[in-house]
């Protein structure tokens, strides 16, 4: 380790001929400069004087284990638990001053895990991102623009291999810190930015679990919003082969009283309950299976036998955990209860749903869109670079209906044109989704050869920022602002209705609930609302040549109010035209999503 040695005589020679050069040029005296004396500097003893620098945090930050990437920190761990907060506190300092984020990650992991410092953890873990985020906004902005054709980095060697590890980084710390505030049940600060919700938009299945596990807590939102919420990110960390979210996900469809009932059950099965059977048998009597849900049922065989297959692989390698080993035991008698409750067909169909997850192997969720049925057969249009990321075809697709629970998996077709955006997937179990009372199977599209007039009244419906924003269908209101794009683009029409990522895809309705248009593109920078729509000649002409069936409608349906250009937000009855559209489009708007084979 450096120490800086110091003479006292230089110091002195140093501050002297500062204080003659500040004399010299102060001007403030009539003396001129060469004629004044030269300031006194007293003989001082040449003595060496070590002045050590930040050598004690140093020798401290020493003892933390070294990060080995992938989240793991090798080395000794409890070479800490001698020192005071009051050092620790000035260690996550000097680590934030030395800008090294693999340290302080690996120090809220001992805070957290081996000293029972929660409050210093989180201290750690939070400025264990914020430094993170300063490496990866350095890099960007150093190499952002040395981008190749596709679209890839061209970076140095060794800066990707930093970025990656900054990025990791980020992600580990925010799922650390968001678990300890989710244990600590301040749910609005894991929602925050640098903890949970961050962690689990980038993909990291333990967040995503947590996360699931914060909105079943009913002082969230509103049930049916939590539930849906809860699903959601299960199903995304389910995919991943998390086996906490396989097992949460095969009670969860049947105990739906809330996250303690859940929790209990669990618990109690766990510290050996005898009676595990009729525990089950009487919670799995929920008001929906009482009703005959057997939808419900499947989903919770099918992620049981899911969840028991994983642990069995576990078990014959040899890498099951002691509470893995105890669940799979509670997982056996789940399924059996379930069994009970069910048809052959219904088991059978369970079994299927299984090897289809299993057939996939462990998927990554990459980004979301919007789509929207075009007729009764299953299809639904989309944008192609929704299906399509960096150049490479999504392997999986799923589908989620503003009704449904969770995502469905369904089939992306050869049926795409890249130049004009659009692409047509297939949803082979269509007639089986649950569609509300006011909304209708398909959108029909309008039946006017001329492009929207400017000024004309449009209703936009999709899933912006779908993992930001609660899940659900949104809708926004605008007027069409040129019947034609970017350089006078005939293919395309220019509307004020706010969209945002997610809204790809998505209809552009009229007042009469027609569809118009495809939303594709927004307009970034100073310009406001001034987004872009693929038009009906082009979507026409997309559906016939590839023999896709849709229906036309004329202006005056299914809404009447004279069929105009520009109609007015209330039809002849008063009746406001927006929340009658937006009605009728949960019907047939869904979200889309694209999910990779994740590198095994």
């Amino acid at each position: 380790m450096k120490e800086y040695r110091i003479r006292p005589l230089v110091v002195a020679l140093a501050v002297g001929t500062a204080a003659a050069v500040i004399t010299m040029t102060s001007g403030c005296s009539s003396t001129p400069p060469s004629l004044r004396p030269a300031p006194y500097v007293p003989p001082m003893p040449v003595v060496e004087q070590v002045i050590p620098v930040k050598s004690a945090m140093m020798e401290l930050a020493n003892k933390i284990p070294k990060y080995s990437g992938a989240g793991r920190c090798a080395g000794g761990a409890n070479e800490l638990a001698s020192e005071d907060s009051t050092e620790l506190e000035a260690l996550i300092e000097h680590l934030e001053d030395e800008r090294d984020d693999a340290g302080l990650f690996c120090l809220g992991t001992i805070l957290a895990d081996l000293l029972d410092d929660k409050r210093l953890a989180k201290s750690s873990f939070f400025a264990a991102f914020g430094v993170a985020d300063n490496i990866v906004d350095d890099i960007v902005r150093i190499y952002g623009r040395n981008r190749s054709p596709k679209g890839v980095w061209e970076l140095p060697k060794g800066v990707g291999e930093e970025l990656e590890e900054a990025q990791d980084i980020q992600i580990l710390a925010a799922t650390a810190r968001g678990s300890i505030l989710l244990n600590e049940k301040n749910y609005e600060a894991a929602l925050r930015p640098r903890s949970l919700s961050f962690a689990a938009v980038n993909g990291n299945p333990t967040a995503q679990n947590n996360l699931a596990f914060l909105y079943t807590d009913p002082n969230i939102s509103n049930p049916f919003s939590s539930r849906r919420e809860a699903n959601r990110w299960f199903f995304r960390a389910a995919q991943q082969g998390h086996y906490p979210s396989l097992s949460n996900l095969a009670f969860k469809p049947t105990f739906e009283n809330g996250g303690e009932v859940f929790i209990s059950m669990l618990t109690w099965a766990l510290l050996g309950q005898p009676d595990v059977e009729s525990m089950l048998e009487s919670g799995a009597t929920t008001r929906r299976e009482k009703e005959g849900d057997s939808e419900t049922l499947k989903d919770a065989l099918m992620w049981a036998m899911i969840a028991q297959h994983n642990v069995e692989s576990k078990l014959k390698s040899g890498s099951a955990t002691r509470r893995e080993k105890e669940e799979e035991k509670l997982m056996e008698v789940l399924i059996k209860q379930l069994e009970k409750r069910m048809t052959d067909y219904q088991v059978s169909e369970a079994e299927r749903s299984k090897n289809e997850y299993l057939g996939r192997g462990k998927t990554n969720w990459i980004g979301g869109g919007s789509g929207f049925y075009v007729n009764d057969h299953g299809h639904i249009l989309t944008n192609e670079h929704v299906v399509y990321r960096n150049g490479k075809e999504c392997d999986y697709v799923s589908v989620m209906s503003p009704t449904d629970n969770f995502p469905r998996f369904i089939s992306i077709t050869n049926k795409v044109d890249a130049s004009l955006d659009l692409a047509i997937l297939y949803d082979p179990d269509h007639k089986e989704r649950e569609v509300p009372d006011s909304g209708l199977q398909y959108a029909k599209l309008r039946n006017q050869k001329s492009p929207p007039a400017p000024g004309e009244y449009v209703i936009v419906t999709g899933f912006p920022l779908d993992s930001k924003l609660a899940l659900e269908m949104h809708t926004t209101t605008g007027v069409v602002v040129a019947s034609s794009g970017i350089g006078s683009d005939h293919r395309h029409f220019v509307f004020s209705a706010p969209i945002q990522n997610g809204n790809s895809g998505g209809p552009v309705l009229d007042a009469n609930g027609n569809a118009i248009g495809v939303a594709f593109a927004g307009t970034t920078g100073d310009v406001e609302n001034m987004n872009h729509a693929i038009n009906l000649e082009q979507v026409r002409g997309f559906l016939d040549k590839n023999q896709v069936s849709y229906e036309e409608a004329t202006l005056s349906s299914p809404i009447d109010n004279n069929g105009l250009a520009g109609a007015p937000i209330v039809d002849k009855s008063g009746r406001q035209v927006t929340p009658l559209v937006s009605k009728q489009a949960q019907g047939y708007t869904v979200l889309v999503e694209c999910w990779m084979s994740a590198k095994e």
